[in-house]
């Protein structure tokens, strides 16, 4: 096999639980390998006894079964499975089939999740909750794979939240139910301690997004739906009534998440989430190695904790217990996998590393959102360049969050508002080797496939040195998204024109902007960076939502007043008509601009509150707050 990827096929067996798994490591293993991933869907004919002959005859066909034995034992799809470099599976069902394409394909086999009693020595890599001994290719995952991450979900259970403010709670947690299993006996008294245990909490401020499942009976549901006092209640999924796919959002909004012991899958989502995460078990609990260990593990990482529902309502649930994930793993593990296949374990050479430039001042939390998302980008090249604008706050909570070698943070001796930060942060990505940069204030998030998106977009137009996509989250009035992908002038299209309006993602190759930077001694203005840029080059637009803003009291949007309240800003609306002149002398429009300034001075002037005013030279104190740009 070569060591160069081009497709990933994921084997679809019917398992919505083991297809999270296969699917959850191909996608971030696609962009890891520069690779595409499919799905291929596959349904097991065999019952009974005539599975054990599966394996023997697969174990026989060095070179695969033949289609033939195929077609007799699977119902497969019309088209044939595409040629692959690589095979990624999850659970029994599909596992020869699996199997028999690795072979006759030549292809690296990568199975997710416990493989006993499958052979597991007939994989190239495995990722199971636990390391193999004596598999080359063992990856040990702690948990089953998810295809969630803390930023994955971040803001889907927005509604839900304001929903539970509004109720007057105190606390609000996600309950997750199943049903028996083979290491699980749920009795008429668990489910009984399981409603009081609702109700208990619930007198006391908590209140519940409840969801039953395929798993939970149809009798426990209906009885639990009379016995849990619906006031607690801000949303519930009666699965067998009303199935309603809400994971993501009820992952988002709770406080804790409190998940039935038999399901691994909702445990494993539940602490990939970063969420404070309960293992309710009933009375009747069999041996399961792998069940034991996974939960034991966990427990003792403090990633979750194991209560029984008798105990449930008088156990004290203390979230300071609790060592939190931050960030989603799937990229590391795809690096290991990668690794192990002895394919593409360096970075690709013509792979961009975005380098995000991240101003902050005294706002800690609000940063450490930041960082987690960008450690839940798909994209995995990529350097986070944090320049702290000499807070007076305590930065120790993002400590821990540095240990990532790609979050890199610097503070200034002096505080110097926005612009020299983003300067400080721009000079540091270029010493980091970053190839692009990507503007976000400490209360912004990227979403997860911003990078991914923009790196897409550089290999289709490798001659742009500047992208612009949307954002998303709050808007300003008069907010104008790009609808389709184009090339823009900056002057014409957005200082001069309306074809752009508002807040957007710029991504600048470093080599383009060269010795360009941000003018330290503006306010908050960010006109004079993007003129010049614009007076070397045309921008790429894509209509992709890549940044969530917030607009916070107190942050820059708040201070860029349309009507100016300074003789400075006065002055900063002629300067910026008279750059673009001398920038861009053919421009109509700079000049008809600069003579409307000229017209509406006096009237500026009589509104200036001269009691008030600071200093000419006096400047803006502290780096808060959003806009990367501002309109004329």
């Amino acid at each position: 096999m070569s060591n160069v990827v081009r497709r990933i096929l994921v084997i679809d067996e019917g398992s919505p639980g083991h297809l999270v798994q296969s699917r959850g490591l191909a996608r971030v293993l696609a962009t890891h390998c520069g690779a595409e991933w499919t799905l291929h869907a596959v349904r097991l004919n065999l019952r009974g006894i005539f599975r054990p002959l599966l394996r023997t005859a697969c174990a026989l066909a060095r070179h695969g079964l033949p289609k033939s034995l195929l077609r007799l034992a699977y119902r497969l799809p019309d088209e044939p499975p595409p040629m692959a470099e690589v095979i990624v599976t999850s659970g029994g069902r599909g596992f020869f089939y699996a199997v028999s394409l690795a072979r006759r394909m030549d292809a690296k086999l990568v199975y997710c999740g416990d493989p006993a009693p499958l052979p597991a020595a007939w994989c190239d890599v495995v990722l199971s909750p636990q390391a193999i001994a004596g598999h080359p290719g063992s990856i040990g995952t702690g948990m089953l794979l998810t295809e969630i991450g803390p930023q994955e979900i971040s803001g889907e259970g927005a509604a839900l939240r304001e929903a539970f403010e509004k109720s007057g709670g105190t606390r609000l947690a996600t309950l997750l139910i199943g049903g028996d299993s083979r290491s699980h006996r749920y009795s008429a008294e668990d489910w009984e301690d399981l409603a009081t245990a609702i109700n208990r909490l619930g007198a006391q401020g908590w209140r519940w997004l409840l969801s039953t499942s395929r798993r939970t009976p149809p009798d426990v549901e209906a009885r639990l739906r009379q016995d849990i006092h619906c006031e607690n209640l801000i949303h519930a999924v009666w699965w067998h009534a009303a199935p309603e796919r809400v994971m993501a959002a009820f992952l988002d909004a709770a406080d804790v998440i409190m998940v039935t012991r038999d399901s691994l899958s909702m445990l494993s989502e539940a602490v990939a989430a970063g969420k404070p995460t309960i293992a309710l078990a009933p009375r009747r609990v069999l041996p399961s190695p792998l069940i034991d260990s996974m939960l034991e593990g966990a427990q003792n990482e403090r990633r979750l904790r194991r209560v029984e529902m008798a105990a449930m309502a008088t156990t004290h649930f203390d979230t300071g217990d609790f060592s939190l994930l931050t960030a989603d793993r799937r990229p590391e593990l795809a690096r290991e996998t990668a690794a192990r296949l002895g394919i593409d374990s360096a970075q690709p050479p013509l792979a961009p590393v975005f380098g995000i430039i991240v101003p902050t001042y005294n706002r800690p939390a609000y940063l450490i959102e930041a960082i987690r998302s960008l450690q839940a980008q798909i994209w995995p090249y990529w350097k986070m360049l944090i320049c702290d604008d000499a807070s007076s706050a305590d930065y120790a909570p993002v400590t821990p969050f540095l240990a990532d070698p790609r979050v890199v943070m610097t503070r200034a001796a002096e505080n110097g508002g926005p612009n020299r930060a983003r300067n400080t942060a721009i000079d540091l990505a270029a010493r980091e080797g970053c190839d692009y940069i990507v503007f976000m204030d400490d209360e912004d998030r990227l979403e997860p496939q911003a990078l991914e998106v923009a790196a897409a977009k550089i290999a289709e137009h490798p001659e742009a040195g500047w992208l612009i996509s949307n954002t998303c989250g709050d808007r300003k009035a008069g907010q104008r998204d790009i609808a389709q992908e184009e090339r823009v002038d900056w002057f014409t299209d957005y200082v001069y024109g309306r074809k752009l309006r508002g807040d957007k993602t710029h991504v600048i190759s470093l080599n383009m902007l060269g010795e360009i930077r941000f003018d330290g001694n503006l306010r908050v203005e960010t006109w004079h960076f993007f003129q010049r840029l614009a007076a070397r080059t045309q921008a790429w637009t894509y209509p992709f939502p890549s940044r969530r803003i917030r607009y916070l009291d107190g942050g820059i949007t708040r201070t860029n007043s349309r009507h100016p309240r300074s003789w400075r800003e006065i002055r900063s609306r002629y300067a910026r008509h008279l750059q673009a002149i001398r920038l861009r002398p053919e421009l109509p429009a700079a000049y008809r601009y600069l003579a409307l300034e000229l017209l509406k001075t006096p009237g500026r002037l009589l509104r200036l509150p001269w009691s008030k005013l600071a200093p000419s030279g006096a400047s803006t104190a502290g780096t808060p707050g959003n806009d990367t740009e501002s309109s004329s």
